[in-house]
């Protein structure tokens, strides 16, 4: 065996922390993004329905 048992669970322990990084972050830059998206919309909403 090349590597140590240690190195290998150094490794995937990294995989698993930057998945569920990544996962978090998605997910709260897609909540940002819909809110500015309402928050952009809103107005032309209200103007829509004043005509």
């Amino acid at each position: 065996m090349k590597f140590g048992l240690g190195t290998v669970a150094i490794t995937l322990a990294c995989v698993v922390a930057y998945v569920a990084f990544t996962a978090r972050v998605t997910e709260w830059r897609a909540a940002l993004r819909k809110q500015a998206v309402d928050t952009d919309t809103r107005p032309r909403r209200a103007q829509s329905t004043a005509c």
